[in-house]
């Protein structure tokens, strides 16, 4: 995922989003959009029959909630 500013796409690459559990001709990736949640953004990602939701949560002081969690490989 490359980030998206005011002066179009960034060049490097900023996250790599995945389906921890893939199928053969999933599609996953076909449609990606960003959510507003809670005065967050959280990106959605459509496959075949799915939506993959990817968020990071934080305390208020700014410190994961959580470790990654992430089991795919």
């Amino acid at each position: 995922m490359f980030s998206l500013g005011a002066t179009g796409v960034g060049a490097t690459q900023v996250a790599t989003l995945n389906d921890a559990q893939p199928e053969d001709n999933q599609a996953f990736g076909r449609a990606v959009t960003v959510i507003p949640y809670r005065g967050k953004n959280v990106i959605a990602v459509s496959a075949d029959n799915e939506i993959f939701v990817y968020f990071r949560a934080t305390l208020e002081d700014g410190t994961d909630l959580y470790a990654e969690t992430r089991q795919g490989k």
